[in-house]
């Protein structure tokens, strides 16, 4: 079986190569530090808010959005403002946008749990519609 080609060592200016799975050189073994999940410690998504009901409006607004079935999978949906069950738990009363998911947790970080338009400021107002669900949202945002 052939072997592993060997790398350059991860540690910074090294020009040591490595064929560890670390990626680090034996001289740099030290500085190897391995991840460690943290288990979730959220209660779970039909106590938050997330059960049978909410899957029912999922698939109504990607449906409404003419998002393909193939691709669900790969959409999340975004709550505006951000989704709070102690303030108002019902859904629907809150701007429901599929995003895909990396979008969607990049929109969630940045917000901080906040409330922000999605709009990019430099968006031309006249490429704005109300046709789904009443609110603005970008043609194309998809």
């Amino acid at each position: 079986m052939l072997a592993k080609p060997a790398r350059p060592c991860n540690y910074p200016r090294c020009a040591n190569y490595s064929t560890d799975s670390t990626g680090y050189c034996s001289a740099h073994q030290s500085h190897y530090v391995p991840s460690i999940r943290t288990k979730d410690q959220r209660p779970s998504s039909s106590r938050r808010g997330y059960d049978r009901h909410w899957q029912t409006i999922r698939r109504r607004v990607l449906i409404a959005y003419r998002i393909p079935p193939e691709h669900w999978h790969r959409y999340d949906i975004h709550h505006e403002p951000a989704y709070n069950p102690a303030i108002e738990p019902d859904h629907l009363k809150y701007k429901l946008t599929p995003l895909l998911h990396a979008d969607h947790s990049r929109e969630t970080a940045r917000q901080g749990g906040g409330s922000q338009s999605l709009l990019p400021s430099r968006v031309n107002r006249s490429e704005v519609s109300d046709t789904h669900t009443g609110k603005s949202e970008v043609r194309g945002w998809l």
